[in-house]
Parts: structure tokens; sequence; C-alpha cells
């Protein structure tokens, strides 16, 4: 299962609450969240989505049938357990008439491409042996003929008892005016049972003021009655041998009916691969060899984009090639840095969980181990600063756990909470040794400027704010902050470009913007433009 701090960081679970598979299968396989890290394994997930994705889009009614029965399958223990009680005998043939339903509506290209057959024609047939297709079971008089004469024999004592009954409570009626039909006894004040015959009728306490009236049935009647028990236990005798039978005639077929379980699984989570794209407008990743650069073109963060429009507010998509292994994004406060990496995250969990993704196209590899190093609620680790807590994760996400592993790390703006010139030389030194792994992708957001200038590293920067745009808008002083901080966020440019490697100087505008004090803002611009200050 995925690190919670990844989870969170990257947003994937807006989208993956969204996936919805409606058998026991599919739910099991979406609560593990598994990475997948084999590339056959995630294609032929892909290639998959994409035949239920055009299944859906031919035939939608079908594909609703199909959805139906889905939802409607049980989940059965595939196991030789000798005997299984009702209820599981049930369950197994609810399963097996959905699984049927859904093998008659699919076209024989998908039957074959998910592995759909259906082999269990006579198990079904003893399990329907009605042939009713309900999905109900109970034990048919049709097992058994002795089955079918021992409920015909209670069938007609109970009609005879019932008979009986009747003749009885209308002589109570007659003679005592006491009316039990429908009734099993009757509660009467004291005073009217004094002169009750107590051979006819069976009386005792209730309170201090009335008691509880019973008939007292006859021998024959009495007699009738054992019978009946007799023939019910015979008839319970007879229902658990056939339990027993066709408890064994399910455990014969427990590979076939596993065979089955795993057809489902997979349909199930394609069909729901398949809503999910068409939900979002999700598009098949490239899965690309180790080698080979990662490209994005207009991907989407989609918490992010929801956000957006929410505000408004115009959606940056993510467009770049990182044709080096190590990437290093400069970009000042707001400027989306950290939006990137979560981008990047939130596309390659999509890919690696099997989903489509949110971009035009997105060309990458596949990860054996993925890490989010930075700061985040859920990674707090108790008795460590943030610096400390920074460093153990770090050195969790670079140690060789797996052989030949290959990492993807997303680090955010590491060591900031120490002095600059220790986290330049930290962060040049993780970046020497990152620049060396043949095994490592890294995307790290940072705002310090003065890191070396290694092979198999690019420097990018975000674009940032549109200063020609604010020039009328800089100096005003009439808008709360909220206001503000909306002006910036709409001249705010969310592009990747290649770094010049001159630091942009946006904090003290984006200070003044934001209402800071002049005095303090304009000594800071003096005091910046001084020859000695970097």
């Amino acid at each position: 299962m995925l690190n919670d701090s990844l989870w969170q960081f990257t947003g994937i679970e807006y989208l993956y609450e969204q996936f919805t598979p409606l058998t026991p299968y599919g739910i099991a396989w979406k609560n593990s969240r598994e990475l997948i890290t084999d590339h056959v394994a995630l294609k032929g997930i892909y290639d998959l989505t994409e035949a239920a994705l055009e299944f859906i889009n031919a035939a939608p009614e079908k594909a609703d049938k199909v959805s139906w029965h889905l939802r409607r399958l049980p989940m059965v223990q595939c196991s030789h357990q000798a005997n299984l009680q009702l209820h599981e005998i049930f369950q197994y043939k609810k399963f097996l008439l959905n699984y049927r339903q859904i093998i008659r509506v699919l076209p024989e290209e998908l039957r074959q491409l998910f592995g759909l057959s259906f082999d269990s024609k006579e198990l079904l047939s003893k399990l329907d042996i009605d042939k009713t297709e309900h999905e109900t079971f109970y034990v048919s008089s049709k097992y058994d003929d002795n089955l079918r004469v021992i409920r015909q024999a209670i069938h007609d004592l109970d009609d005879d008892m019932k008979k009986r009954k009747a003749e009885l409570c209308q002589k109570l009626v007659q003679q005592f005016q006491l009316d039990f039909h429908f009734r099993d006894f009757l509660v009467i004040p004291n005073e009217s049972a004094a002169a009750l015959p107590k051979d006819r009728l069976f009386l005792e306490p209730y309170d201090s003021c009335h008691v509880i009236v019973k008939p007292i049935f006859d021998q024959d009647y009495q007699q009738l009655l054992a019978n009946r028990s007799q023939l019910v236990a015979k008839e319970k005798q007879l229902e658990q041998k056939i339990g027993a039978e066709l408890s064994e005639w399910i455990t014969n077929e427990v590979p076939t009916i596993n065979g089955y379980t795993q057809a489902v699984r997979q349909l199930d989570i394609a069909f729901a691969h398949a809503r999910l794209a068409l939900q979002f407008n999700l598009t098949r990743p490239v899965i690309n060899t180790r080698d080979t650069p990662i490209s994005i073109k207009n991907g989407k963060l989609l918490p992010m984009a929801e956000h957006c429009r929410n505000m408004s507010l115009k959606y940056w998509p993510l467009n770049v090639d990182f044709n080096d292994p190590v990437a290093v994004l400069h970009g000042s406060n707001m400027s989306g840095k950290t939006v990137v990496l979560q981008t990047i995250g939130f596309l390659q969990l999509s890919a690696q969980l099997g989903m489509f993704v949110s971009a035009d196209k997105y060309e990458t590899t596949v990860f054996d181990e993925i890490y989010f190093v930075g700061d985040i609620a859920s990674q707090k680790i108790k008795g460590l600063s943030s610096f400390g807590q920074e460093m153990t994760v770090l050195i969790k996400a670079l140690q060789n756990k797996t052989e030949n592993a290959y990492k993807l790390l997303l680090i955010d703006e590491l060591v900031r909470t120490t002095n600059s010139a220790e986290a330049t030389a930290l962060l040049s030194g993780l970046l020497q040794e990152l620049s060396q792994q043949t095994r490592v992708r890294s995307y790290i957001a940072s705002h310090y400027y003065g890191l070396p200038k290694l092979a198999r590293l690019t420097y990018y920067k975000m674009k940032g704010i549109n200063w020609a745009g604010l020039l009328d808008k800089e100096q005003s002083t009439d808008r709360n902050l909220t206001e503000r901080i909306r002006v910036i966020q709409k001249q705010m440019q969310y592009e990747i470009e290649p770094d010049t490697a001159k630091p942009d100087r946006d904090a003290i505008r984006i200070a003044r913007l934001l209402g800071l004090n002049s005095e303090i803002v304009d000594y800071a611009q003096q005091y910046l433009d001084q020859e000695n200050v970097l």
C-alpha cells in the first residue's frame, strides 16, 4: 500500500474515490491501493480499459445491464469446505446466475478478452432445480422424491390439525364464550376463570387479577403433533443430505469458480476505469523504457483545476519534457512549484494504479518506488524537528531496500527551515548524489539559487507573475487582502521555462502588493540594490 504522505501530497484521492468497482472482488482490489510495477501488467489493464470504453460507447444499454449484474454478484468463498450452509449455497447460485447473465450480454470478442466462459451449466441446474432463475434458494422437493412424500404428509397433518383445532375452538366459544380463533391463549379475569373445567382448559396465573387460559387438546391431536415432529426431523435429515451433496458439487468446481471470480474482477475493474475515464476525460498513459524522458502535455492536477474553476480563476495545465533524470524547479512563493510536483505525482500514481490520466498525453516509465519528501501533516514524526523529519524521510528514500529498484523522488522545498548557507550546501550534495544515480528520477522544487551545474541535471523555473499586467495595480491601496491576493493570482503565469540562473526578485514586489508597510518594503529594496548583496 502506498505511503499516506505521498497520497495526501498528490491529492490522488480526489480521483481514486471516484473509481468505483461494483463487485466485492473489484472493491478489494481498489482498497489494496497497489502500485503496479510490472510494465506488462499495466499494459494489460490499459488494454482492458480501452475495450470496456469502446463497448460502453457503442452499446450503453448493454453496458448498464453488465453493471447491474456486476453489482448483484456476491462474494463467494471458494474453498474446499466439506459442508456449506444453505445461505452459502444460495450465494453460489446467485453468483452463477448473474455471472451467466453477464456472459449473455457481452459480445464474443469481449468474453474472450476477459477470459469469461461458463462451464457450470450442470451445477447451476442443480442449484436452480425448479428452473426459476430467481435469486433465492431452498431445498426443493424435486431433489428427492422421499422429501416430496414427507412434505406432503406434513401438509396433510397440518390440514387435519388445523381442522381439529377449529372444531375445538368452536366448541369453546359455544360452551364458555372463549374465542381461541387465531390465538394460542387468552388472558381473562380470575372471577371468569373460577368455573372453567380444568380437564378442558389449562390455567396459569398472569397477575394478581388475571389468569392465562389455553385449550387442552385431546390425545388424537397430541398424536398428530408427535407424528408431525417425527416427519419434520426426517425432513431435516433429508435436507442436510441434499445440502451435503450440493456442497460436494460446488467444492468440486472450486477451481472453475475461482477462474470466474478472477475474470469478474478484471471485468469490474476495467468497467470502473472506463467510467472514470469518461467522467474526467482521461487518456491512456504511454509507458516507455526507463531511459526515455518523461513528457507531459496539458497535464492537469484535477483537484486544483476544480478549485480554480470554483474560484473563477484560469487553470494552467502542465507542459514539459523532462529530458534529464534530475530537475530542479525554481520560483517564488505562490508561483506554482509545489503544484508542478503534485501534478507529476498525480499523473504517475494515476498511471501506476491502473487508471488513465488527466493529460492530453503523458509519457512516462514504471517506478518500483515513489517517495515524497517535504512538509505534510501525515508525515510528522514525534520528537523530530521539521529538518529532522525531512532528513529521516530522505534517508529512507535513498536507501536501497530493494535491489535494482527504480525510484521516483518528489522533493518539495527541502531544508527550507535551516540557514541558507547550509541549506544550499546540503542541496548541492544531494544533487551531486542524485545526478550520479542511474535508477532514480528526481524532481525538486526549491527557492535556493547558487546550486551546482551538473551532468544529467536541468534547472527550470516558473514563469511567475505577469508584471506588465500589474503595472496599474501594484500601487493600489484601496483593496482588502483577499482582493489583492486575487489580483496576484490572476496575473500568475503557471508555466515552466528553462532557468536563466538569474534569481527572480518577486518577493519584495509581492509584499508591497499585499500591503506590507511601505517603509519596510522601500528599505528592503534599497538593501537589495546594494552592490554587496547577491
